[in-house]
């Protein structure tokens, strides 16, 4: 349940954020929402050129997770790097980083959420079958 809540707080944030524009007030609104996640400093981020290799890697991992609430642990623990990446890119002024890292962070959210409905139909089932 925590994870859903989590989930809940993520969509939150890409609501926010899905119209991000490139100015300061867009970059403050998304860093003040997401003070808890610390800008990435790692060494792929979305400017690498090993960046879709990082992804692909990233979505192998949950495709071959086959538990649902780990499945939704890792998506939302990405989900959360891509903010990070995003915080990052932000700082460094690279709006179309920031932007790519973003997609990503919907696309995440949109997995995420065909998952949660996914267990929900399957709950509803059970219920009924009950």
């Amino acid at each position: 349940m925590n994870v859903v809540i989590q989930l809940c707080i993520v969509l939150a944030l890409i609501s926010i954020a899905g119209s991000a524009q490139q100015d300061n007030q867009t970059q403050s609104a998304i860093i003040e929402i997401s003070d808890d996640i610390e800008p990435y400093d790692g060494s792929i981020g979305p400017g690498s050129v090993l960046y879709g290799i990082k992804i692909a890697f990233e979505n192998i991992n949950e495709g071959f997770t086959f538990n649902a609430k780990e499945k939704l642990e890792k998506q939302e623990l990405n989900a959360r790097l891509r903010i990070a990446e995003a915080k990052a890119e932000l700082r460094e002024n690279n709006f179309e980083g920031a932007e790519r890292a973003l997609e990503l962070f919907r696309e995440k959210i949109r997995a995420s959420e065909e998952l949660v409905s996914e267990l929900e139909d399957k709950d509803a089932g059970m219920l009924e079958a009950q």
